[in-house]
């Protein structure tokens, strides 16, 4: 949950439910979707409410809200056909673990990759993209600074998680997982750096 500049309350989840009160067009596609609602500040109205997602499980643990409204969330999918958008960070779904790490027998059914996305205050999507590797990714939290960069926290077990040159550790160091974090840039469609 997160206010914008305006009072009006941002939420954001997963649900199951077909008849989830959207005010968008959109439909529910898979088990489970993420979704993102706003309501007035005093509570008493839904101002907007959509479905994100693809054909399988969809899920936000992160919401924040830059100065202009648009609210940025970040989670996990494991639909190959979420909706990113053209010319993101990752375009394609990566997870599929055909090698998972000897020390995390429960990686096969933790596979996903994480997601971020980028809603304008009309509810109109500026960017969604994937965020991960082969094996299993999650974000978990996300908050954006004043020039909308957006910074994302979660955990991987993918060797090869897109790591940038700059890195603070650039090999996943084993384990069940690996912490990461990532920094987009404002347009979605670079890592200014990731580790």
């Amino acid at each position: 949950i997160a206010l914008d500049a305006s009072g009006n309350i941002w939420v954001a989840g997963n649900t199951s439910s077909p008849e989830f009160p959207v005010t968008s067009d959109s439909t529910r596609t898979g088990g489970w979707n993420a979704f993102v609602a706003k309501f007035s500040g005093d509570g008493s109205k839904l101002l907007y409410a959509s479905y994100l997602g693809g054909g399988s499980w969809d899920s936000v643990s992160g919401l924040a809200v830059d100065a202009a409204g648009a609210v940025y969330i970040a989670g996990y999918t494991r639909s190959a056909d979420f909706p990113v958008t053209a010319g993101a960070v990752q375009t394609e779904f990566k997870s599929g673990c055909v090698n998972p790490p000897a020390s995390n027998t429960s990686a096969r059914t933790n596979e996903g990759d994480a997601f971020v996305a980028k809603i304008r205050s009309d509810g109109r999507i500026e960017y969604a993209t994937y965020l991960g590797g082969s094996c299993g990714d999650t974000a978990r939290g996300i908050a954006v600074d004043s020039s909308g960069s957006a910074y994302v926290v979660g955990y991987t077990n993918s060797a090869d998680f897109p790591v940038t040159d700059n890195a603070v550790q650039r090999q996943y160091a084993g384990g069940a997982y690996d912490g990461f974090v990532a920094k987009l840039n404002p347009a979605g469609s670079g890592l200014e750096y990731a580790t």
